[in-house]
């Protein structure tokens, strides 16, 4: 299924103009080699050009960026597979890999051999393609001063060159231009007809795809992709090792899953493409999110807003495009979309050199939008008046799991965790609770904090009837957690406003043991608000104990221990409580005329003002 999503995207894009046509791809190339016609260097040029680019910060920054070129597709599989026309100083140049400090005399000869033979074959290829105007190339392969012949007619750049391959995992590529043309021989008209009519010849056999159910020829092995976090070589998404109890039926590699070449043409270039592409590709943790649709569509372009990965937050477009599908969906008006239409969703990880599937997710853009109107709905808290009406994104949701705040510290697992439950309306795994209650250990209950909370319990099964979490101040909820947070919040806002500003307040000393184990602190904490309530105003210090005596009055006790859902609804309500005090009333508190009266259950270990 991932394979042909991923044919589907090619054959879109194909049909858009949006990618290079099959056996093509687009590359940056940063060197190229002019060459007269008996095949001597005419010049030496780079194709580097200053442009501004706009970092996730919003920053902007100038970057020296390669020319793109069209060249014929093709990535290094195992032992010596080289490039049409275009490739790295090794096999283009038959420049070995450079290392620093390298002192064994036999490994640099056994390097310099293997540019040799990598550089030939380059040339044999070239060669192979029986195309006369190439002539001049092969004969500059075979010259074996070439590299001299470079230096001494572009000195400079020849050095500027020899500095680039000389970094630390370079990704250098050089191509060639004959003298007379226009452009790099790639774009040469009787050079792509060869290549093109090679290529047919190629594919053609008489074995089934098992992905597209045509025949043609089988792909042994496939060619990696550069993956972020992967082996500089780049990572497969499909492999078969050999002799590892993989082959069956004396098959071997691509033998076992026969994938026609066309095939996997396109779902390389396909992959290829989102991974590189800044509309279908995001950053989570460690892993890549790629999203993709079988038709362009309002979700597709709504989902980048939906993860939140933007360089400025305070852009509210996307949050609006986004509400506004989510209110479609709401309302049961998605008009344009079929059921025959895919939306997609694949999470990578990088496994040595492999790519593993982390999540897989395929269903109607109608499907996605409802999902994703269920989501916000079971995250709705009551919000900050900057961040109202404004969906949480997901990125968001991400960092408030991690540590600093940084999603390249996320726990394994967590991303794919969130995203499976948002986008199949599926229960949040205990592991989200746990994550976000060890954040809050040391960290702040923020409004996002609480809307994950609030959304695992949404979601979370129950064994037994239990109140459902609302949005805002639920004074009615009489679940022990969540009374023992609004009773938290009441005693941190009474010392707030009595000493002011301290070095440290009860959230910050006892937060952790009082929402875990509630008895062993809050008997303390009791007894040191009477000191602090001392201090109010008559009016403020009634108010304040009339609140906490009817948050007591719905505690028959006070627990030894809260379970796991419990310490998440003390979280919810000590937030909601905290954010009550900051809203707005729509009448004045007037000054109560008699002193609160603490329930009969709890009256006798409550202390005195005396």
């Amino acid at each position: 299924m991932i394979l042909q999503a991923l044919v589907a995207y090619y054959d879109r894009l194909a049909r858009e103009g949006e990618i290079a046509p099959l056996g093509w791809t687009y590359r940056e190339i940063g060197w190229v080699v002019y060459l007269n016609p008996d095949g001597s260097v005419k010049a030496f040029t780079g194709t580097y050009e200053t442009v501004t680019r706009t970092d996730s910060n919003g920053k902007t920054h100038a970057e020296e960026v390669a020319k793109r070129l069209r060249v014929p597709a093709g990535e290094h599989k195992q032992g010596i597979n080289p490039r049409l026309l275009w490739d790295n100083p090794e096999y283009a140049l038959a420049i070995p890999k450079i290392e620093k400090d390298n002192t064994d005399t036999d490994k640099e000869k056994k390097k310099q051999a293997d540019a040799k033979a990598k550089c030939a074959a380059f040339a044999q290829r070239i060669a192979d393609l029986n195309c006369e105007p190439l002539a001049p190339i092969v004969r500059f392969l075979g010259n074996e001063d070439k590299l001299a012949e470079l230096e001494r007619c572009s000195p400079d750049q020849f050095h500027a060159f020899m500095q680039e391959v000389e970094k630390p995992k370079s990704s250098t590529l050089i191509t060639f231009r004959l003298m007379g043309d226009g452009d790099v021989v790639c774009a040469r008209e009787d050079v792509r007809e060869a290549y093109d009519k090679q290529l047919a010849a190629l594919v053609q056999g008489d074995s089934l795809c098992i992905v597209s159910g045509e025949r043609g020829t089988i792909t042994k092995t496939t060619a990696p992709v550069a993956l972020r976090n992967g082996q500089s070589s780049g990572c497969r998404l499909v492999a078969f090792q050999k002799n590892s109890g993989f082959d069956s039926y004396h098959k071997e590699q691509g033998g076992n899953a026969p994938i026609s070449e066309v095939t996997t043409l396109k779902y390389s270039a396909a992959l290829t493409n989102l991974l590189q592409s800044n509309d279908h590709a995001m950053n989570v943790g460690e892993d890549t999110l790629l999203f993709w649709s079988s038709e362009p569509n309002p979700v597709e372009d709504a989902f980048a807003d939906l993860f939140g990965y933007h360089a400025n937050e305070d852009d509210d477009s996307g949050a609006i495009a986004l509400k506004g599908i989510l209110t479609a969906a709401q309302k049961g008006q998605m008009p344009g979309f079929e059921d025959k239409e895919r939306f997609w969703l694949l999470l990578l990880q990088p496994v040595s050199a492999r790519i593993a599937v982390r999540l897989w997710v395929e269903q109607t853009p109608t499907q996605t939008a409802e999902h994703l109107r269920d989501w916000f709905a079971d995250l709705d808290v009551a919000k900050p008046p900057k961040e109202q009406g404004r969906p949480i994104p997901i990125y968001r949701l991400l960092a408030s799991l991690s540590p600093q705040g940084d999603v390249k510290n996320l726990p394994p697992r967590l991303g794919g965790e969130l995203l499976s439950a948002a986008l199949r309306a599926t229960p949040l795994p205990d592991s989200i609770a746990q994550a976000v209650l060890r954040r809050l250990k040391s960290e702040d209950v923020t409004f996002i904090r609480a809307a994950l909370l609030k959304a695992w319990l949404t979601r979370k099964p129950l064994t037994q009837p239990e109140r459902k979490p609302t949005p805002m101040l639920d004074p009615d909820n009489d679940n022990p957690g969540y009374c023992l947070g609004r009773l938290f919040a009441v005693l941190e806002k009474t010392q707030q406003e009595a000493l002011g500003n301290v070095n440290a307040t009860i959230k910050d000393k006892f937060y952790a043991t009082a929402s875990a184990d509630p008895a062993t602190v809050f008997g303390t904490l009791l007894r040191n608000t009477t000191h602090h309530e001392g201090k109010l105003s008559e009016g403020r210090r009634i108010n304040l104990e009339r609140l906490k005596m009817e948050i007591l009055g719905h505690l028959a006790d006070i627990p030894a221990h809260l379970e796991l859902a419990d310490q998440a609804r003390f979280a919810l309500g000590y937030y909601h409580q905290r954010q009550d005090f900051f809203t707005k009333k729509e009448k004045p508190e007037t000054t109560p005329t008699e002193e609160p009266e603490a329930p009969r259950a709890i009256q006798e270990d409550l202390p005195t003002n005396n």
